[in-house]
């Protein structure tokens, strides 16, 4: 199997986009304080729009670099409902503290070995928080609602975890090495292992 062309280094690809920019503000006179013609104005738009479609192809391309033992999960697209809720969205979060990350839909997300992995969608930032739930402990959640998912790729007897609902009643044991979709809502405690 061959491979794609390693990605430009991140910093690399921002230093030749910002000189790209500055060069176009010079060109059009943005720096120096005189006034852009319209036909100016769309040149400088449609550098900008071709420039943007480069990037993104190159970095589309790119191969990324996964662990090959079978510890990612692929988070899912966006719910279609995603930002139509009314009033402030508060991010979602878990006591005692744990880990977490935002990360875009469709992103692979290595899960450690030793962790139970869950995400859900958080309103607030437009992305999933993705929770690493490392210390044995019982786990309660605040603002987890609607679509999400875990991968338990936790080890030993003792590292099966339980989705606790509102009244402490047991709703549903997650073992060792499973991963998949979870609706969030009925679940207010998650205990990671005995």
């Amino acid at each position: 199997m061959r491979r794609a062309a390693a990605a430009e280094p991140t910093f690399e690809r921002q230093n030749r986009i910002l000189s790209t920019i500055k060069n176009i503000k010079v060109t059009h006179g943005i720096l120096e304080g005189t006034p852009m013609r319209p036909s100016s104005l769309l040149g400088a738009a449609g550098t900008a729009v071709v420039l943007a479609a480069v990037l993104t192809t190159n970095t589309a391309n790119a191969a990324p670099e996964l662990p090959t033992d079978g510890r990612t999960m692929v988070l899912p697209a966006a719910p279609s409902e995603a930002g139509s809720r009314f009033g402030a969205a508060a991010s979602p979060s878990v006591s005692p503290y744990a880990p977490s990350k935002h990360y875009g839909a469709g992103t692979v997300i290595d899960c450690p070995k030793g962790s139970l992995c869950t995400h859900v969608w958080d309103n607030s930032s437009g992305s999933y928080e993705v929770f690493f739930l490392d210390t044995c402990t019982r786990y309660w959640l605040a603002n987890w609602e609607d679509r999400g998912g875990y991968f338990n790729n936790q080890t030993g007897d003792r590292a099966t975890a339980t989705y606790y609902g509102r009244n402490g009643e047991k709703l549903t044991d997650v073992p060792v090495g499973s991963k998949g979709a979870y609706n969030w809502s009925p679940v207010w405690s998650i205990r990671n292992c005995y």
